[in-house]
Parts: structure tokens; sequence; C-alpha cells
């Protein structure tokens, strides 16, 4: 089968409460942030496979740059813009509140336009949680998928099902950038989807879970993110297994490493 039909599913797809709770001892500062403008963090990214085979030619940097604050659904802000090898941009929003991070919506939202296909999931306009200093795991959102089509090899189909969004914070440890170590607070974000695809001959169960891991490293900012290889299986159909990939950060400009 070829991948081009089904990478939309997983471009679509993906868009991190108990009361198992462990109090820090100090705040957390996810951005290493001192001032509201010009601080920036150069990454690198590449695609590996399900060995861990890194393929150097999928390799390209992106540029992240603090621009300032703004006031987006009643919170005070701070903005970070993206820039692409491509010279493409996207804006971020985040705040920080009670050792707990938070991003608009939007963050956990990708372009679900791939292929010319458009894959119509609406999350609603919010803050949501992604890292917490003092949880273990917690919700995220709950999106319902309702007649959402896609075209495959053997024609149109149509996903029904719920993709439920959780975060789980796992072991840290210490990290060295620039000659320095650093506290680091890895989170996971899970994007589960639980429901059935249907084609005109065909209707069955469709069950997956994609897994990205975020490495935030305390007074420096997001060091690493990784999104995990994932396998799709549609019974008696096909299995599809797609690349992760890793970001890491390569260099930081005006933000004081203590």
């Amino acid at each position: 089968m070829k991948t081009k039909y089904f990478l939309p599913l997983i471009l679509i797809i993906l868009f991190a409460c108990n009361d198992n709770t462990t109090e820090p001892t100090e705040e957390f500062n996810f951005y290493g942030l001192k001032n509201e403008t010009s601080q920036i963090w150069k990454y690198t990214s590449v695609d590996f496979d399900k060995d861990e085979n890194f393929k150097e030619e999928t390799r390209t940097k992106e540029t992240v740059q603090l621009i300032g604050k703004k006031v987006v659904l009643g919170k005070n802000a701070f903005v970070l813009l993206k820039t692409y090898q491509d010279n493409t941009t996207r804006e971020d929003y985040f705040y920080i509140e009670n050792k707990k991070l938070y991003a608009h919506s939007k963050y956990i939202t990708p372009n679900i336009s791939a292929q010319g296909i458009d894959f119509p999931i609406n999350i609603p306009e919010s803050w949501v949680l992604i890292a917490d200093n003092v949880q273990s795991q917690w919700d995220i959102v709950s999106v319902p998928i309702t007649d959402a089509p896609i075209s495959t090899p053997f024609g149109e189909a149509k996903i029904n099902g719920t993709l439920s969004i959780k975060g789980l914070k796992v072991s840290s440890s210490e990290i060295t950038f620039a000659n320095k170590k650093f506290e680091t607070m890895p989170v996971k974000i899970q994007y589960q989807f639980s429901g059935k695809i249907s084609i005109s001959f065909y209707n069955n169960d469709l069950n997956f879970t994609i897994t990205e891991k975020y490495v935030y490293a305390n007074n420096l900012g997001l060091y690493e993110l990784t999104r995990e290889p994932i396998t799709i299986t549609i019974p008696q159909l096909m299995t599809q297994t797609f690349d992760g990939r890793k970001t890491t950060l390569i260099e930081t400009l005006n933000i004081i490493i203590d």
C-alpha cells in the first residue's frame, strides 16, 4: 500500500488526574524566561525509524523566538514565534501558573490538511495543561470525531471515535548543554484514538496511540521533543509503520545560562 494515502491520518490525529503528586521544592522555570523579547532557541530536527536509525536527508533547522506578551483568552501569555527552514512561521502562546505550563489549544492542533485531504476536527479554543510539576498524570482534552472523511487505496473511508489527549510526567534526569548541567522535567503527551473506520464494503475497529516526549530544562527551555514511531493496523487490510521525529536544542541567544 502507498504511504501517501495514510500519512494524512497521522498528521490529522496528532493535535499531554490522578492523586499521585510530588510537590517540588522550588519553582521550575520551563522556558528560562528572564525578559520579554529577543530570547532565541535554535533546534535541529530529523526523522528516525523504529530501529532508531536516523535519516539525515530529512534533517531541518528551526528557530523559536520570544517576541513579547499578549493577552489571550484572559491570560497574559508569552508569545513564541517559530520559523521553519522554509521560512514559514507560526505563533504559539503559553503561560506559567502554579508550577504548571499551559499552552493555547492550537499548540496541540496540527495542520490538518495534507495531500489535498481535509480532516475536519475542531478542538475548542482554550488553554490546555502541557506540563505539570506537581501531578504525575492528567487529562488534557477529549475530542469526538464523527464521520471524518479520509481517502484510502480502497476508496473513501469515514472515521468515527474519540481522540483523548493525556499528559504524563516521567522520571527526570540531568542534561548537559553549553558545558553546564540542567535539571529536566520530561513529559509525555499521548494521543489515543479509539473508534471505527468504515468503507463501502468494510467496517472495523481502529485504535492507536501516538506518543510525544517533551524534555524541559530548568532555566533553559524546551531541550528536546521526540515523536515516537508508530505502527497503525487496519485489521484485514493493511499495517503501516511511520517514522518518528526528534527535535534537539543546539544553540540559544540572549538567554543567561547561570
